[in-house]
């Protein structure tokens, strides 16, 4: 659970909105799948799987 922290942080920070809002606009709104939402954010794929 601690580096699902660490990657919240990173991407809070580098998109400077809440990870609700980013996750909201790539898999919803963008209709990105986890591998490439993952990708996109530069991510890893279970990150992405386990915020969404």
């Amino acid at each position: 659970m601690k580096e699902y922290e660490l990657v919240k942080k990173q991407l809070e920070r580098e998109h400077n909105r809440a990870i609700d809002d980013i996750m909201y606009e790539h898999y919803i709104e963008q209709d990105l799948g986890p591998e490439v939402g993952a990708k996109k954010l530069g991510i890893p794929c279970r990150a992405f799987v386990y915020f969404v």
